[in-house]
C-alpha cells in the first residue's frame, strides 16, 4: 500500500525530522512525506530536497493559517510549543482540503524512528473499518498516575480516514482553540488529554493493540524490542558530540545493553542525516549536536541533570 505520512518541525528540528524520513525510506516503503514547515528556512530545505527527487512535500504554515484564521488568531496568546500543539487537529484538516485525492493521512511525531514496515497496524485499522487510529502510552503500573495528568494516549502516531475522521478532527479543533496549554489543568493537558474521550464519543476509533507501536522511554522494559515497529525517542538530546541524554531514567528505567545499543544507533542515524543534508545542500549548516560554547552554566546543568536522573549515555 501507499502511505501518506505527515509531520511538522522547524529548522532546528530538521535533522531529527529528516532522520525519521530516512528511516521510512530505508524500509523501501511506497510513501509520501508531507512536512508542515514551521519556519521559512525549514520550508526551503524541504522544497530543495523535493526538487532533488526526495519523497517530500513541503507544506507552508502560512497556508494553513490562511485556511484556518481562527487557528492563526491563537498565536498571540500561546507559547510556540502551545501553538504547535494547537496545530495538531488543524493540519490534517488542511491536508484533506489541499490534497483531495488522498483518502488516508498518518501523523508521525518527528522524533520517531521506524525499524519495520507499519503494514500490520494498517491491516488492523482496515479490519476494524476505522475512521481514526490512536496509540496508548502503555505506562507500566508504577507510572499509571501519569495518565491522569497527561492522558491515556500519545499523539505520536495517528491515522485519519477521509469521510470518517472529519467529525473527530472538528471536535478536537474546537477544544484546542478554546484551551491548549502546556500544563495539566482540570482534566486537560495540551492537545493530548482530549483523546481520552474519543473511544466513547466517536465511532470508528481504533486503539491499536500492536505492541510494536508506541515503544518509548517509559515502556520499553515491558516490550519486545525485536518486534518493535517504531520507537519514540522522546526527550533524546545530545549534550556534546559524545554524550547524550536519553530521558529513559526520567521514567525510572536504567539503561541496559539492548537499549543503550538502540540509542547509540539512533545517535549515529542523526549524525548520518546531518552529513546527508550537507552533501545534498552544500553550504547548509547541519548538525545533530546543537552548537553551544564549550563551557557554560546551561550545559553543565544539563549534564548534571542527565547524570543524576540516569539519562546520561556515552556515544562513541
Amino acid at each position: 500500500m501507499k502511505y501518506h505520512f505527515f509531520s511538522c518541525f522547524d529548522r532546528n528540528y530538521a535533522v531529527t525530522g529528516l532522520t525519521l524520513y530516512r528511516s521510512l525510506k530505508a524500509l523501501q516503503l511506497d510513501f509520501e512525506f508531507y512536512v508542515c514547515a514551521l519556519d521559512r528556512e525549514c520550508y526551503d530545505i524541504i522544497a530543495c530536497l523535493a526538487e532533488r527527487g526526495e519523497r517530500l512535500i513541503p507544506v507552508d504554515l502560512a497556508e494553513v493559517e490562511r485556511f484556518d484564521p481562527e487557528f492563526a488568531g491563537c498565536r498571540a496568546g500561546r507559547s510556540r510549543a502551545e501553538y504547535i500543539f494547537t496545530l495538531s487537529p488543524v493540519l490534517p484538516g488542511y491536508l484533506f482540503h489541499a490534497f483531495p485525492g488522498v483518502d488516508m493521512f498518518t501523523y508521525l511525531d518527528a522524533d520517531l524512528f521506524f525499524y519495520r514496515d507499519p503494514e500490520e497496524i494498517f491491516r488492523e485499522f482496515e479490519a476494524a473499518h476505522g475512521n481514526a487510529l490512536i496509540v496508548e502510552h502503555g505506562f507500566p503500573e508504577r507510572l499509571k498516575w501519569r495518565e491522569r495528568l497527561f492522558g491515556r494516549f500519545n499523539v505520536e502516531f495517528q491515522i485519519y480516514r477521509r469521510g470518517g475522521a472529519e467529525a473527530i478532527l472538528a471536535d478536537w479543533r474546537s477544544k484546542c482553540l478554546e484551551w491548549c496549554f502546556d500544563r495539566a489543568d482540570n482534566g486537560r493537558f495540551a492537545d493530548q488529554k482530549y483523546l481520552d474521550a474519543w473511544p466513547e464519543e466517536f465511532t470508528g476509533v481504533v486503539i491499536t493493540g500492536n505492541s510494536g507501536a508506541g515503544v518509548a522511554p517509559w515502556n520499553w522494559p515491558e516490550r519486545d524490542l525485536n518486534k518493535m515497529i517504531f520507537f519514540h525517542f522522546q526527550g533524546f538530546n545530545f549534550l556534546s558530540s559524545h554524550w547524550a541524554s536519553t530521558n529513559c531514567g526520567s521514567y525510572g528505567n536504567r539503561h541496559n545493553k539492548a537499549i543503550a545499543q538502540l540509542y547509540r544507533g539512533y545517535a549515529g542515524e542523526l549524525k548520518e542525516s546531518a552529513g546527508w543534508l550537507k552533501s545534498l545542500l552544500p553550504g547548509g549548516q547541519f548538525s545533530a549536536v546543537k552548537r553551544e560554547p564549550r563551557i557554560n552554566s546551561g550545559k553543565i546543568r544539563k549534564i548534571i541533570s542527565a547524570a543524576v536522573h540516569h539519562n546520561l549515555l556515552y556515544i562513541p
